[in-house]
């Protein structure tokens, strides 16, 4: 082979290594933004919960308040087994938003590893072809 033949291959060979560190990039980068957005997925489920938390608390106490108004009696009977179910139904609310924000951001960052080893995988494709070009110079 000639002098262009192995330029041609030591070029290709030099572009496949530059293109297979871009790859890798490309996949730290992508798992970085996984990986934040995970982060503010669980930030945002956090907020959710303090508020949801927060108006629930203010019904319960609504409830309590209409209660003791009206001049019944607010221990026992009827009453208690109404804010029983309201407490119960409220923690299956936020045993909900919190299962499901927990599972958003972990696929968010499952995500993100995934991307990681795609970035790697694809590098070292890259790599092994520009090998393959530069060793096909020497047959």
């Amino acid at each position: 082979m000639g002098v262009a033949a192995g330029i041609a291959a030591g070029v290709g060979a030099a572009s496949s290594l530059v293109g297979a560190k871009k790859q890798k990039e490309a996949g730290k980068e992508g798992d970085k933004i996984a990986q934040q957005n995970a982060a503010n997925t669980k930030a945002e489920t956090d907020e959710t919960v303090r508020r949801t938390k927060l108006s629930q608390e203010q019904a319960l106490s609504a409830s309590r308040a209409r209660q003791a108004g009206s001049g019944v009696k607010s221990s026992g009977g009827s009453f208690d087994v109404y804010m029983s179910e309201m407490e119960s139904t409220f923690k299956s609310d936020l045993d909900w938003i919190e299962k499901s924000g927990a599972s958003k951001s972990n696929i968010e960052s499952a995500q993100g590893r995934l991307a990681a080893k795609q970035g790697k995988a694809s590098a070292w494709g890259t790599v092994a072809s520009g090998a393959s070009s530069l060793m096909s110079f020497w047959k």
